[in-house]
């Protein structure tokens, strides 16, 4: 089977890298086995290929179990995760989904809603009516003895039925996990009314909307493409043009500021309202929207690399100092040397060969980790993404007075350079406690 964009049906694509699972939890991060994240030619959309990893008796959109399960990071607790993600990753944004209904939408036109992929938190939204679906049996569980139980289902998209039609269908934040999110807006064209709504909310780098990490950054490559349960990336442009293709004409859009529980700002969401267009003839995608979306992309990428590069480059050059000592992963080492040389350092220290000493290679000079000072205006610098708390603990063991530096991301993909994006991630330290 020839991959296809879900966005405008090219064939024409490049490889960026196999798909990864669990971005975050590096302990649980692996790499899947014929399925590769894709960037297409003609409007620049990434997507996974194949675009389903799961069984072949599971439904192309049920994804909901691999993503509770990725957060679950493969421990037995995965009620308790689900039940945290509700209340302190749903309900918040669900509020913000909440005050831009509010805010563009009138529910006495637009009453009854269809929410695709929630355990319910909709269903006790005021002046509207939800009723959600999730293909997730724990969450759903979790959803119905928390909301009104008679409007959750456990249900894939493909499978819902309704005998009346819905004054609008809400993704939100669950268009990009579909498999296929053209034949879901064709399932959504047919269970709304004339001129229903349809509403997505999107939060990731290509919409231009603040990270999932808490620090609002895209220091990896990891924070762009969130690993087997995100499977097509579309940004403003691509998301209006297949939405067009398939009889939605955009009303408004909004980036939107999530709240957490607590008050304090979160991430970002970008909000998109369309309607739905009874002549398709009407709504004819603007061909110059796959230009518009691939020139997006690419400015957004090229930003990325720069915003890389300049944040290393400015971590290495603050760290190439006589008191600092740099102690970490061999490979990391050296590609951080010839990235920026090191020669102001008094020395950098190979954590799998801690005794090397007087040797010089590629520019940099190694000495023994037992000999770095214990002494109050020591600097260690930790240059490992993977086992930086595991040296950071040995080391403190003997180094009590030392002050240690760690990157602010963990990741387990090896090196900082992938072959057609350029670099994968920026090194950037904070403080360690």
């Amino acid at each position: 089977m020839c991959a296809t964009c879900p966005v405008c049906e090219s064939t024409n694509h490049y490889y960026l890298r196999r798909v990864f699972v669990s971005p975050d939890v590096p302990e649980a991060f692996h790499l899947l086995d014929r399925s590769f994240f894709l960037a297409c030619r003609r409007c620049g959309t990434v997507f996974m290929y194949p675009p389903r990893v799961e069984a072949p008796q599971v439904s192309q959109d049920q994804t909901s179990s691999s993503y509770y399960r990725q957060m679950a990071a493969e421990r037995d607790v995965a009620e308790e995760v689900v039940k945290a993600h509700v209340h302190h990753i749903q309900e918040p944004k669900y509020k913000t989904c909440l005050k831009f209904l509010q805010a563009h939408v009138d529910p006495a036109a637009h009453t009854r809603w269809l929410d695709i992929g929630s355990s319910g938190v909709p269903t006790a939204f005021p002046d509207f009516q939800f009723t959600t679906i999730e293909t997730d049996p724990v969450a759903v569980r979790i959803g119905q003895n928390l909301y009104k139980k008679e409007r959750i289902f456990c249900s894939t998209y493909e499978d819902f039925q309704s005998a009346q039609p819905f004054d609008g269908v809400l993704f939100h934040h669950s268009l990009y996990c579909m498999a296929n999110p053209a034949a879901m807006l064709r399932k959504t064209f047919e269970l709304l009314r004339p001129h229903g709504l349809l509403l997505v909310a999107i939060s990731d780098f290509f919409m231009e909307t603040t990270s999932t990490q808490d620090d609002g950054q895209f220091l990896r490559i990891e924070d762009v493409l969130r690993g087997d349960v995100m499977r097509v990336y579309f940004n403003r442009h691509s998301l209006e043009y297949l939405c067009n293709r398939l009889g939605f004409r955009l009303l408004r859009q909004d980036v939107m500021q999530h709240v957490r529980s607590n008050g304090e700002p979160w991430v970002s969401s970008r909000y998109m309202l369309f309607t739905r267009v009874e002549n398709h003839a009407d709504i004819q995608p603007d061909p110059d929207g796959l230009s518009a979306s691939m020139r997006l992309c690419t400015s957004l990428t090229a930003r990325l690399q720069n915003d890389l590069e300049r944040i290393t480059s400015e971590s290495l050059a603050a760290f190439n100092r006589p008191d600092c000592y740099w102690v970490g992963d061999r490979e990391l080492l050296f590609e951080l040397s010839r990235f920026s040389p090191l020669d102001r350092i008094t020395w950098a220290v190979d954590w799998d060969l801690p005794e090397l000493s007087g040797t010089e290679i590629q520019g940099l000079h190694f000495g023994p980790m037992a000999e770095i000072p214990d002494e109050p205006d020591t600097v260690v610098i930790v240059a490992s993404f993977l086992r930086a708390q595991q040296i950071e603990a040995v080391l403190r063991a003997r180094l009590k007075q030392a002050t240690f530096w760690l990157p602010t991301r963990r990741s387990a993909l090896p090196g900082m350079r992938l072959a057609n994006w350029g670099l994968s991630k920026a090194l950037k330290f904070q403080q360690a406690p």
